[in-house]
């Protein structure tokens, strides 16, 4: 099977080799560390190849900086080194998890465990393991929910991989239930299969729980609802709500986690760790987590300035702040920024879309001509878009007298549209200022921006020519 898939992987990077990107050094580098792996006869499961598609994702997210010039903006360049670190996070923990399956698997007996890994006739995955109880069974120590809610929330929802990993590997030893710890952790990545093994492991706690005469109030059908109801918020939600997001996934969490302290303590077995003490794992969670919560918000404040600001209609003129222009808004989808939200922008417009704004820039003259002013932007854009094209064209506006004015578009070339960009600037060079108005959006969806920046006037504007 390894063999396949490092075929896959390095096939695909030979294949897309002459596209532009990050991809085929991505693939290579996950093909040969599979294609090693099975020369090894390395024995690491779905939970190795998981890592080696989250290595793939952490190198693609790490060269992107240095080989692309548009992603070396402050925001991007930013967001792909947190995407890299997060994904070189998850890959570690892929191939710890993986390592420790290959070294069972190794052992003399490990033939014994082998059912670990064939699937049941129906060909769904296996959770359930068939290894033997210890005879010295330990469970580890009831963490507080508390502390739970704070590693769940600092690790934004990540750290439900570890817990259902300690759940699981409790409920085996104070049950007769027979579940594979490692494999119903990794599961939890699985988008919706996750809702599955979550409620599987909840009805088994219910289920040892009843045995023992607990009660507890809401059912395994109750917690699934709110599990789903978080996942839809957080889907659905903008990134700036992304703490009540993780507060709402958290509670089915922290009712399950109850529980399981209650059998923990009811068990009566030793503890495999110091209770009422934060281990060095958990203590990584949080020092890590933190910068990251605060990242992610640094991220949504794009979006947040969107739904805070003012709403406008189609045709509506809005005017500047620091100078007497305008701007006529094409549609209704456009929204105004509160005033001081984005630094050195006289005004800034915004729609939904993370990518698709205008901005307004007056700074005083430097007694420069237009010619210069136009050539420093163009020369900022080259900085960051390695292949585009130009189309400009110019008219006179009056500004107190008759002034000429650029209006630029900046297309970049790529082979694909989906995600290529636009870019609108009109710059006028008054006497005492200079305006620009600059505008991005997709390609595919630049019209309105075009639209938008192209009905700049000023406010005593009289005829053009």
């Amino acid at each position: 099977m390894l063999y396949g898939v490092s075929s896959v992987y390095l096939g695909l990077a030979f294949w897309v080799a002459v596209a532009y990107g990050t991809l085929p050094a991505a693939l290579g580098v996950a093909g040969l560390l599979t294609l090693s792996a099975a020369i090894k006869n390395y024995q690491g499961g779905g939970v190795f190849l998981g890592g080696t598609l989250a290595l793939m994702f952490c190198v693609g997210f790490g060269l992107t900086p240095l080989l692309d010039y548009s992603q070396r903006k402050e925001d991007t360049l930013f967001a792909n080194l947190g995407l890299c670190i997060g994904f070189a996070l998850l890959a570690a923990c892929l191939f710890w998890f993986g390592h420790q399956r290959h070294v069972i698997k190794a052992r003399p007996n490990a033939a014994e465990s082998d059912s670990d890994d064939s699937a049941p006739a129906g060909g769904r995955p296996m959770l359930v393991s068939s290894s033997k109880p210890r005879a010295e069974a330990s469970l580890y120590p009831p963490t507080p929910v508390g502390r739970v809610f704070w590693l769940l929330f600092f690790s934004l929802g990540l750290y439900a991989c570890f817990l259902m990993y300690r759940i699981v590997k409790d409920l085996t030893e104070v049950s007769e239930t027979r579940l594979n710890p490692t494999r119903c952790a990794w599961m939890m990545m699985v988008p919706l299969y996750n809702l599955n093994v979550f409620y599987q492991v909840e009805r088994r706690v219910s289920r040892v729980a009843g045995n023992q005469r607990f009660r507890f109030g809401a059912a395994p059908g109750t917690l699934l609802v709110l599990m789903i109801a978080g996942e839809l918020f957080g889907w659905l939600a903008p990134g700036f709500l992304l703490p009540i997001t993780v507060v709402i996934g958290a509670v089915p969490w922290l009712i399950l986690q109850e529980r399981m302290n209650q059998l923990r303590r009811s068990a009566g077995l030793p503890w495999r760790e110091e209770p009422d003490r934060y281990s060095w794992r958990q203590r990584a969670v949080l020092l890590a987590g933190l910068p990251f919560m605060v990242f992610a918000l640094y991220l949504g404040r794009g979006e947040l300035a969107f739904y805070t600001g003012e709403r406008l209609r189609a045709e509506q003129v809005v005017a500047g702040v620091a100078s007497n222009y305008r701007l006529t808004i094409p549609s209704g989808k456009w929204r105004r920024a509160n005033s001081g939200s984005f630094p050195d922008t006289d005004m800034k417009l915004l729609t939904s879309a993370e990518d698709e704004w205008v901005l307004v820039r007056v700074r005083p003259s430097e007694r420069q001509s237009l010619d210069y002013y136009v050539d420093r932007r163009q020369a900022s854009i080259a900085g960051d878009w390695r292949d585009f094209k130009i189309e400009e064209t110019r008219t006179l506006i009056w500004a107190g007298e008759l002034q000429p004015m650029s209006l630029a578009r900046y297309s970049q070339n790529s082979p694909f549209t989906f995600g290529a960009h636009e870019l609108y600037v009109a710059t006028l060079v008054a006497r005492d200022q200079v305006i620009e108005v600059i505008g991005q959006g997709q390609k595919q969806s630049a019209a309105d921006v075009g639209a938008l920046v192209r009905s700049f006037r000023l406010a005593t504007a009289g005829n053009e020519s």
